[in-house]
């Protein structure tokens, strides 16, 4: 039975269309920005981050056999309202309490981020909002990264000659 907010087992319907991410589609986006990125990698990290991002690529296939699972549970949920309910409030306090213990980690040496991420992680896989601030956050932090490997190779560069 479809649900009347447009949405099927959790996620949003999509046109037909297979993309890395249901809820915004980012696949092509990712695959330019790992191609962009992977021809000004300098030559001794290049392979090592080519991989991890090949790696996260691969991770992002919709028709891996965790994420057929997860449609066929979702769709069950679905079909079951209360059920659902009671799911969709253990994500979101499950979600947030990795996010918020997460946080207040962050001064202190840890993995602080790394568990703000996962709350969001876990938050996104049910609440829209969620998915958004994650995949911002990310693009931000792989700007970042980009902007410092640039910055270190400046001041490498003109230490050396």
């Amino acid at each position: 039975m479809p649900r009347r907010d447009g949405l099927q087992g959790g996620m949003p319907r999509r046109g037909g269309t297979q993309s890395a991410c249901t809820w915004c589609g980012a696949d092509s986006r990712r695959f330019r920005r790992i191609a962009r990125y992977g021809r000004t990698m300098s030559s001794d990290t290049a392979p090592l981050e080519r991989e991890i991002r090949d790696d996260i690529v691969a991770a992002e296939n919709p028709e891996r056999p965790i994420r057929r699972t997860m449609r066929r549970i979702r769709a069950w949920l679905a079909e079951h309202p209360r059920v659902e309910i009671a799911y969709r409030v253990g994500v979101a306090i499950a979600g947030s309490i990795l996010a918020i213990g997460g946080l207040i980690l962050v001064p202190l040496p840890g993995p602080g981020w790394l568990i703000v991420f996962l709350g969001l992680a876990v938050l996104g896989t049910e609440f829209h909002w969620a998915h958004r601030i994650s995949s911002w956050l990310k693009s931000m932090l792989d700007r970042f990264w980009t902007w410092w490997r640039q910055r270190r190779a400046e001041k490498t560069r003109k230490t050396s000659g």
